[in-house]
């Protein structure tokens, strides 16, 4: 793409990684902000290794400041409106069934699902970016399967 660096330098890979180990951003998203595509990194993935490896710890890096962030939302209260509108089927004039907002309750304060919701996508992303450490903590068995190659663990990183 016109405008988009497309070379690689130690620079711009040490900030990309940066910012991968000290933020909650999806790869996406910190590449928008550098004016980096995605494909580009990728593609530093597949042709450097030392990047992948970086990579790779940065990642690891990232689950652990996901884990942290669960205590901030766990701590912080989330205020906020919730409201639950009553509605009813009634008849207009001419005989049509028309919906009727018959009354409406809100409630103020600490929107603790939401907060669930935060918590549980943020336990489920570190749980995948570093399955050892935040993953289903079940023994392993015979029949599990041995783990994956680097290039097949670079690949899973990407799918996240």
């Amino acid at each position: 793409m016109a405008g988009r660096p497309e070379k690689y330098t130690n620079e711009l890979a040490a900030k990309i990684l940066e910012q991968i180990a000290t933020s909650s951003n999806s790869l996406k998203i910190i590449c928008e902000a550098n004016n980096l595509s995605v494909s580009t990194v990728q593609k530093w993935l597949r042709e450097d290794k030392e990047f992948s490896i970086n990579y790779a710890r940065a990642k690891q890096e990232q689950a652990d400041f996901i884990a942290e962030e669960i205590f901030l939302i766990a701590d912080t209260p989330l205020m906020g409106k919730k409201i639950k509108t009553k509605v009813e089927l009634i008849k207009d004039d001419e005989g049509n069934i028309v919906p009727f907002e018959s009354e409406q309750e809100i409630t103020e304060g600490d929107n603790i699902e939401r907060s669930k919701i935060m918590i549980d996508a943020r336990k489920w992303h570190a749980a995948h970016l570093n399955p050892k450490k935040y993953g289903n903590q079940n023994k392993p068995n015979d029949n599990d399967t041995p783990p994956i190659s680097f290039e097949d663990f670079i690949k899973k990183i990407d799918e996240v």
